[in-house]
């Protein structure tokens, strides 16, 4: 894998670019998108649109925090990242869309002033993946694409896992699926933003 030296410039940059992204998609999302299922595999929690952006706002936050040198907040120490994720799940699939909303602005506006406060020297400071901090730009981008835009294509009347709720409970579902019956959403686009994703998944 390639590395490069970052620059604050570059990585704001990238922040607020898939920022603007994310927003100006979930910000015309309707009652009804919300509650979508994303496309999870059976052994994940059942993920909806909201629970989606919850967890990229979370390990948004999350880098944030790394970032300024703090500590994870004490439920979240000793977890590993499944666990994490599990905790974010339920902390957050209760509340509302507009409490998920004004949580997913009001981390960007602290991301962006923690960026703006770190020395330039710290970006500098060694060579760093393409993507880095893959929270604040690559581990969004994916799951906005692989979830949020893939559940909002597939629409009403898909299952979690991607597939129609008819395939997935009978018998048939054990066949294999023609190229042309793959999930509705499984766009090359999404394919490899997917590969790209984190570990944070």
């Amino acid at each position: 894998m390639s590395t490069m030296r970052h620059t604050r410039r570059t990585v704001l940059d990238r922040t607020r670019r898939e920022f603007r992204a994310l927003d100006g998609f979930v910000a015309r999302l309707s009652p009804r998108d919300w509650a979508r299922p994303v496309p999870r595999p059976p052994t994940r929690d059942p993920w909806t649109v909201k629970d989606a952006l919850a967890h990229i706002v979370y390990w948004k936050e999350h880098t944030a925090r790394v970032i300024r040198g703090e500590r994870r907040p004490p439920e979240m120490r000793g977890l590993d990242v499944n666990q994490i994720n599990r905790l974010v799940y339920e902390r957050w699939r209760g509340r509302r869309p507009n409490d998920v909303l004004a949580w997913h602005r009001t981390v960007h506006a602290e991301v962006l002033e923690t960026l703006a406060r770190t020395p330039e020297e710290w970006f500098r400071s060694r060579d760093r993946g393409p993507r880095w901090p893959a929270d604040l730009d690559g581990h969004s981008a994916a799951h906005r694409a692989r979830d949020i835009e893939a559940a909002l294509a597939a629409g009403p009347g898909t299952s979690g896992d991607g597939t129609a709720p008819a395939a997935a409970a009978g018998a048939s579902a054990r066949r294999a699926k023609p190229r042309s019956a793959r999930a509705p959403g499984a766009t090359p686009r999404a394919r490899r933003v997917k590969r790209r994703a984190s570990s944070r998944s």
